[in-house]
């Protein structure tokens, strides 16, 4: 069937960040808001091609570089890391079927008339991202703000990755900007500041866009996608025997440097 029931969870992450489940950001890439995007698309506007296409090409792009790039691992025993690459995989996989394998003759027939796609097929994704960003930023810089304020461990996207000094985009995206001059030689990323969040919200548009080309290619070859989300899954796999063989290292490290106690008899 090529149809099905997108899952709409709660977080997943690190504690405490409920407000991660909003983000679209390159560290919480659009797994919730295509989710939605899914249903709206199954049920309510099913012979609607931009939309089609736009999910086609953000849950291939964007949501499927999250494998690799935020190292998403199957693991098959550890809720959250399952439950947060099933969010980032499951669109691309219904949108896979839809695309070969659709479930009934109208929808082939509507997939036919969308006809093939293009670099111009990025509009409507980009229009989605734009819809999406204006609503984050209502929902965190105006209706939340005031909480957040009172709360500094509470974490949003923009927190994470402004503070996060080990990850790459955080790495390249501060050696970029001061090499241009947008920061000061010694500035560091600040999220309470219009600079900070101009840069991040430019740095999701350009990796979001960046990451939906090779959507645009798998989009007509059967080969080419097929390929695409097996890489995509041998990632996973290669992630999660990663993280189980650090888990129990780390597990026999603590338990050879625990003190044994012993008792009399």
């Amino acid at each position: 069937m090529a149809q099905g029931r997108p899952i709409l969870s709660g977080p997943h992450d690190r504690p405490p960040c409920p407000l991660f489940l909003f983000a679209f950001s390159p560290a919480r890439t659009p797994g919730y808001f295509v989710q939605v995007l899914c249903i709206l698309q199954l049920y309510a506007f099913p012979s609607n091609c931009n939309l089609l296409k736009s999910i086609f090409l953000l849950a291939n792009g964007p949501l499927a570089f999250a494998v690799p790039v935020w190292r998403n691992s199957l693991v098959f025993h550890d809720l959250e890391k399952i439950t947060s690459l099933y969010i980032h995989v499951y669109p691309g996989l219904l949108l896979y079927a839809l695309r070969w394998y659709p479930s009934s003759p109208s929808a082939a027939a509507t997939l036919d008339a969308c006809g093939s796609m293009d670099v111009k097929d990025l509009l409507p994704a980009a229009v989605v991202y734009l819809a999406w960003q204006i609503m984050y930023y209502v929902k965190i810089e105006i209706l939340d703000r005031a909480r957040l304020e009172a709360d500094p461990e509470l974490q949003t996207s923009l927190r994470w990755l402004a503070k996060d000094h080990k990850n790459a985009l955080h790495r390249l995206v501060l050696r970029l900007t001061r090499a241009t001059g947008v920061l000061a030689p010694d500035e560091r990323f600040d999220h309470r500041t219009l600079k900070t969040k101009s840069i991040f919200i430019l740095t999701q548009f350009i990796y979001t866009l960046l990451t939906c080309l090779p959507a645009l290619v798998i989009y007509h070859s059967f080969q080419l996608h097929v390929a695409y989300g097996l890489g995509m899954f041998t990632v996973a796999v290669f992630n999660g025997v990663r993280c189980s063989v650090l888990s129990g290292v780390m597990m026999s490290l603590m338990s050879i440097s625990t003190p044994m106690r012993v008792h009399d008899m």
